[in-house]
């Protein structure tokens, strides 16, 4: 059962990072730019010749409750005890939550999720599931507040200076009309963020 429901886990959690990553934070953006085919989040915004206002306070914590959401909504579908109850097993379950923890160079998805299966005299009793992925969602979003606290500041971020202070990060701008698009990158880690700002400058 750990192995069944761990790979359910997997690859929801992978889905979620995926979309969150390249959609600003969100799974579904309600208030976006579109770029290259993606909706990003807008993480600060102005629409107005002023600093922009921060829309996220806590991108980690968007994270976490982004991909909290998805898989809750996910697994259920994917976790299929049909095929247990049908050999005559008796199958007693608990509505499952997710709990989601950021961390700095991975991603700790905790299932809680009490199963029972039981046939006769003999039962098997789960209640948690845990899968880790090897994403660094919480450096990339330390990058990222840098990022829009230089935009409160200055109206734009300086890359060539952050990236010589921290030479393991990649920030790249792209400026289209009124709307400057960052993408965020560690090095040797296959993994990039992309978010939308629009400020003053």
């Amino acid at each position: 059962m750990q192995d069944y429901i761990g790979s359910c886990i997997e690859k929801h959690g992978n889905e979620a990072i995926e979309l969150i990553l390249k959609q600003g934070g969100k799974i579904d953006p309600g208030f976006y730019y579109y770029f290259n085919d993606n909706k990003l989040n807008y993480i600060c915004y102005s629409d107005d010749l002023s600093p922009c206002e921060r829309k996220i306070p806590f991108i980690s914590k968007m994270f976490e409750d982004e991909m909290k959401s998805y898989l809750e909504l996910k697994l259920p579908s994917c976790i299929d005890l049909d095929a247990i109850r049908n050999e005559g097993y008796s199958v007693q379950e608990v509505q499952m939550n997710a709990d989601v923890d950021v961390l700095e160079y991975s991603v700790v998805v905790n299932l809680n999720y009490p199963v029972t299966i039981s046939k006769g005299n003999s039962s098997i009793e789960e209640d948690k599931f845990t899968r880790t992925f090897d994403a660094p969602l919480g450096r990339i979003a330390e990058i990222s507040k840098d990022v829009v606290d230089s935009e409160i500041a200055y109206g734009e971020f300086f890359n060539q200076i952050y990236e010589v202070r921290h030479p393991e990060v990649t920030v790249k701008s792209y400026g289209p009309v009124n709307v400057e698009v960052y993408t965020v990158s560690l090095r040797n880690y296959d993994y990039e963020f992309q978010f939308a700002v629009r400020s003053w400058a």
